[in-house]
């Protein structure tokens, strides 16, 4: 376990661009988990856009060594139900060397301070069936697994 006293996150953002090449790469580390080819380069193009273009929170967690250890992204979106916004948590990645150390756990506690802060009522994610600790993680937390829709999804050929 890594004391959360001795970590800390950093939201990145246009001031602070100097963080994007330690968070491309564990966003490109992320991506490899899920079977995704390596590159690095298409990886850091994808998150400049996402803040350039203010269309998602990115943070970073550090160790007591200032090393990124941690990542993750949250996407806003709406509930047209709920009549009310909601982030995604679409991405959460732990650098292997410190998985079970709490860090996830850590990010997820930042995510729930952010959206609060931010008045955002819901947060929302997918995972693979398969990534039963990610699963142990989240309900753990208070993430309750959605049984009543099924989720489909239809890759567009361009």
């Amino acid at each position: 376990m890594i004391s959360r006293a001795t970590m800390k996150t950093i939201k990145i953002s246009s001031d602070n661009l100097e963080l994007l090449d330690e968070a491309s790469f564990l966003f490109n580390e992320y991506r490899k988990f899920y079977n995704q080819k390596s590159d690095i380069k298409k990886s850091t193009s994808f998150l400049r856009d996402r803040i350039n273009n203010n269309e998602s929170e990115i943070f970073l967690c550090f160790d007591e060594q200032n090393q990124a250890i941690g990542f993750m992204q949250l996407y806003k979106s709406f509930s047209s139900v709920g009549l009310r916004k909601i982030y995604i948590l679409n991405d959460l990645y732990v650098d292997e060397k410190h998985r079970g150390k709490g860090v996830g756990r850590f990010l997820i506690d930042e995510a729930n301070k952010f959206a609060a802060k931010n008045q955002i009522t819901k947060i929302t994610l997918t995972t693979a069936k398969t990534n039963k600790v990610a699963q142990n993680l989240y309900e753990t937390e208070g993430y309750v697994r959605d049984n009543e829709y099924f989720v489909y999804n239809l890759e567009i050929k361009i």
